[in-house]
């Protein structure tokens, strides 16, 4: 009787499981393959202009985001630091350089969404401001 009563309640979560997934769509914010393209850079080197909000916006001088990591893994992973795992390579890392506020650019590929619908982003820390 437990194996009969398990196996519906296992078939009854599969059909909610496949109906919620039909519904919205859920995407990782992870970086790498399948995931969000992630540009940073210091926000004292951003002007302050309107148009950085917009996928149009001109990211060419950004460096390649690494999520989930951290700024200075990134700076490494794009060749523009040393690898700190290296000889006494962390030892000359400028703390002043990472220790000051980022910006974190992304675009994300919404197909079909409805006029005034939410988006959730799962994982971010609530400090952040989103825009």
């Amino acid at each position: 009787m437990f194996l009969y009563k398990r196996w519906a309640l296992s078939a009854v979560l599969g059909v909610l499981c496949l109906t919620a997934s039909g519904q919205e769509r859920i995407m990782t914010l992870n970086s790498g393959k399948g995931g969000v393209e992630w540009k940073i850079k210091p926000v004292a080197d951003v002007s302050p202009e309107p148009g950085i909000h917009t996928s149009g916006y001109n990211d060419h001088d950004w460096v390649k985001g690494v999520a989930p990591g951290t700024v200075f893994g990134a700076y490494v992973a794009a060749g523009l630091e040393q690898d700190p795992n290296y000889a006494v390579h962390i030892y000359k890392v400028d703390k002043a350089k990472y220790d000051r506020d980022f910006w974190y650019l992304a675009t994300f590929p919404f197909a079909r969404r409805k006029e005034g619908g939410t988006v959730y982003l799962c994982g971010v820390q609530n400090r952040n401001n989103i825009n």
